[in-house]
C-alpha cells in the first residue's frame, strides 16, 4: 500500500496538471476570441472608410444639385434654395432650429425656453439656435453664418436686416450648436406680427425658420 504522503503528492500533481491544462485552454480560447474581434474591428473600420467616401461623394453630388437649382431659380424669379438642411461645405446636416427669448447676452442652452410665439410686451431679443450633425473633422473648421430677417413691417426688400457671425467646429465634435439673436435690450421694441428668416452658411442656403410676436 502506497504511503499517504505519496498519494497526496500525486493528487496535488494531477490537480496542478488539470489546472494548467484548463488555464492553457482558457488562454487559447481568449486569444481566439481576440483574434476574431480584431478581424471584426478591421472589417468595421474598412466599411466605415467606405461609408465616409460614399458620404463625401453624396455631399459633393448634393452640392452640385443645390447650386444647379439655385441657378435655375435665380433665372426664373430669384427665389432662394429650398430648405433641404444639408451643408455640403461642412459635411453636415441640419437637425433642428429653435427660437427662444433672451437678452443681448445669449442664454446658455440649459436656460433656454423654446417656442415659436412670443409676447411682444415681454420679449427683448429673439434668439435662434442651429443644431448640426456632422462627421469628425481632422482640424478646427471655421465658417460664417448669415441670417436674413423678414420682419412684419418690412416694406422694401433691400431693407432686410442681415447679420453675419463667425462660428467653428472642433475636431472632436460629432454635433454642434450655434446661436445668436435679433432685437433690443428694451422690451417691446420688436414689432408684432409674423417673422421669417433665412439661414446661410458661407454661400450655402441651409433652411428658413418662422416665429410670431403677438
Amino acid at each position: 500500500m502506497l504511503p499517504a504522503w505519496f498519494l497526496a503528492a500525486r493528487i496535488g500533481h494531477a490537480i496542478s496538471e488539470i489546472q494548467h491544462s484548463e488555464r492553457e485552454d482558457i488562454i487559447q480560447s481568449v486569444e481566439s476570441d481576440l483574434s476574431e474581434w480584431k478581424e471584426y474591428a478591421n472589417s468595421l473600420q474598412y466599411r466605415l472608410s467606405q461609408y465616409h467616401e460614399e458620404y463625401a461623394e453624396l455631399m459633393d453630388y448634393t452640392d452640385k444639385l443645390k447650386r444647379l437649382y439655385a441657378l435655375k431659380m435665380h433665372q426664373i424669379d430669384g427665389l432662394p434654395l429650398p430648405p433641404v438642411g444639408i451643408i455640403t461645405s461642412l459635411r453636415a446636416r441640419l437637425t433642428g432650429i429653435n427660437f427662444f427669448e433672451t437678452g443681448s447676452d445669449i442664454l446658455p442652452p440649459e436656460k433656454r425656453v423654446y417656442r415659436t410665439r412670443f409676447s411682444g410686451t415681454d420679449t427683448r431679443f429673439v434668439g435662434w439656435e442651429l443644431n448640426l450633425k456632422h462627421f469628425l473633422h481632422s482640424s478646427r473648421i471655421e465658417f460664417r453664418i448669415t441670417t436674413v430677417w423678414y420682419p412684419p413691417n418690412l416694406k422694401n426688400i433691400d431693407d432686410r436686416p442681415i447679420f453675419h457671425m463667425k462660428s467653428f467646429i472642433l475636431p472632436e465634435w460629432e454635433s454642434s450648436q450655434h446661436s445668436n439673436g435679433y432685437g433690443s435690450d428694451e422690451v417691446g421694441k420688436l414689432p408684432v406680427g409674423a417673422y421669417r428668416m433665412e439661414f446661410w452658411i458661407g454661400d450655402e442656403f441651409v433652411s428658413q425658420g418662422q416665429f410670431e410676436l403677438y
